[in-house]
């Protein structure tokens, strides 16, 4: 990032406006660090002018110091550019509340990167059991266009992470394929199909066995050509 003095010759000069730079097609801003002197007086105003540096461009990628909760007073300013077609956020940790906001404000979003992802909170009142439910009885259908989400997992949140991609997958039509770095492929498969024929999702299965996976080398393989390889008695779901 910028150090203040450019952001604020940047800022107050308009330097990027829609029309200054149109053939501009990737956007890439570095950490703004809390450690820095802040010219914006908040949150939704710093976002609102790292938006605004090419307001037309497809493709972008923050870096960025906001914790969870603070990125929760952001997601509207992401309404307000809605052309953004590719999206990475790193150094920021999401969860699915989060993401599908996003996807609802982006309606172009069609690529999702992240660097950590969690659940979240269950809404008030929602057993576990009840989420498929209750998130397609208050969010689906949304982002028509979104297809493919490539997040990193800590080792101790796969299973969770797991649960995310399916409920995910419930709320966007077309979302169909999750690369998830680093982990134990064999097990993040495990618990897919484990979980895909629980009672939860079983109305689903048809749906989510067509999801496709990948890892770190961007291997894809579907849920269903592993089941079909370990019925077929070849032992390990190695990739």
């Amino acid at each position: 990032m910028p150090n203040p003095g450019t952001l604020r010759i940047l800022r107050e000069g308009k330097v990027f406006t829609p029309v200054s730079h149109p053939k501009l097609q990737y956007v890439s801003l570095g950490l703004h660090l809390d450690s820095e002197p802040n010219i914006f007086e908040t949150d939704v105003d710093y976002m609102r002018f790292v938006l605004n540096i090419g307001v037309n461009v497809p493709v972008r990628t923050i870096t960025d110091s906001l914790t969870g909760a603070d990125f929760q007073s952001v997601i509207p300013v992401f309404g307000e550019y809605t052309c953004i077609q590719v999206l990475t956020l790193e150094a920021l940790r999401l969860n699915l509340w989060d993401v599908i906001a996003l996807v609802k404000a982006l309606p172009l979003l069609s690529d999702l990167h992240t660097s950590y992802y969690v659940i979240g909170p269950r809404p008030d009142g929602v057993a576990e059991h009840e989420l498929s439910a209750y998130v397609i009885a208050n969010y689906a259908p949304a982002g028509k266009r979104f297809r493919s989400w490539n997040f990193t997992v800590r080792s101790e949140d796969v299973k969770n992470s797991v649960r995310c991609v399916l409920l995910l997958a419930l709320v966007c039509p077309n979302f169909n394929y999750a690369a998830v770095t680093p982990i134990d492929r064999d097990l993040f498969m495990a618990y897919m199909s484990e979980m895909i024929s629980t009672e939860e999702f079983r109305p689903h299965e048809s749906r989510l066995r067509r999801l496709l996976f990948g890892g770190a080398k961007n291997e894809i393989r579907s849920v269903d050509t592993l089941l079909e390889a370990k019925e077929a008695g070849f032992g390990s779901w190695g990739w």
